[in-house]
């Protein structure tokens, strides 16, 4: 007999599959004592926001945290899990296009920074993963470039061409690109 929570996921891949045709996602149920979950994850695509709409309504309620009180919504009538998550990887690919997209538009610096993307090996595991070198601060002042560049990837969705689409409602893409000679 299939738990609450494995009802769900099936039908959040479901739902998924039929939105986002091209895209692989992983969707992993979890029963524990205090209720259970459902994670969907997946790599580049469409952005988390989009997905995070998606699928909220598969999760049966909220939680608040100042009263530390979760309150269920009574409106449901499929299979819901207790809490809804999605977990979206940025590939080294949107990760490179999203730092030359910095450097060949943004000026403050950018184009002269050193910031780069390596290919690095788990001296444990022996798997290979990307990491940024040479890091250097914000022109802001906000964190690391790193940050920004991975930041702005999140927002950033790659649709079923392979083509990137930059998510213009999100405040952090309000000040415009400075035109660099």
């Amino acid at each position: 007999m299939k738990t609450e929570s494995a009802k769900t996921a099936k039908m959040i891949r479901e739902a998924l599959k039929e939105l986002f045709p091209g895209v692989k996602f992983s969707v992993t149920s979890k029963n524990y004592s205090g209720g259970n979950s459902v994670t969907a994850s997946w790599t580049d695509g469409p952005t988390s926001d989009v997905v995070d709409r998606a699928i909220d309504r598969f999760q049966s309620g909220d939680f608040d945290g100042m009263n530390d009180l979760y309150t269920y919504r009574h409106d449901r009538e499929h299979s819901t899990a207790k809490y809804v998550f999605s977990s979206r990887t940025i590939s080294k690919t949107l990760a490179e296009y999203t730092l030359n997209y910095f450097k060949t538009g943004w000026g403050d610096g950018w184009s002269e920074c050193g910031l780069v993307i390596v290919d690095k090996v788990n001296r444990f595991s022996g798997k290979t993963y990307w990491d940024f070198e040479n890091d250097s601060p914000a022109p802001n002042g906000a964190g690391y470039r790193s940050h920004t560049i991975m930041q702005y990837a999140h927002h950033v969705a790659v649709n079923g061409k392979g083509e990137y689409v930059h998510d213009t409602s999100w405040h952090g893409f309000a000040h415009e690109r400075k035109e660099v000679a």
